[in-house]
């Protein structure tokens, strides 16, 4: 865990985490990772507590409409199997 930490901390040093972001597909790859996160049990629970104190709804668990395509690429591939080892879904 405290090498992913380190090269998290060089990423964002260097700049390479803030480019990595600036490109297009990389609000893509938020809405992907936001699926996912979403599907964990206290968003559920988040859900039926924003349902009875009648606050507003958000429509996260809806699938991004370009999931079909970014599914297929290997880089996305190789991110949702390391997203799938720090969620349960």
């Amino acid at each position: 865990m405290e090498q992913k930490f380190e090269k998290s901390y060089e990423e964002i040093e260097s700049g390479k985490f803030a480019k990595e972001w600036q490109r297009k597909i990389s609000k893509i790859k938020f809405k992907l990772i936001k699926f996912f996160a979403m599907k964990q049990k206290i968003n559920h629970i988040e859900k039926k507590v924003r349902k009875n104190l009648r606050l507003k709804e958000f429509d996260v668990y809806s699938e991004p409409k370009e999931i079909n395509t970014l599914l297929k690429t290997p880089e996305i591939q190789d991110e949702i199997n390391e997203i799938k080892t720090l969620y349960e879904y």
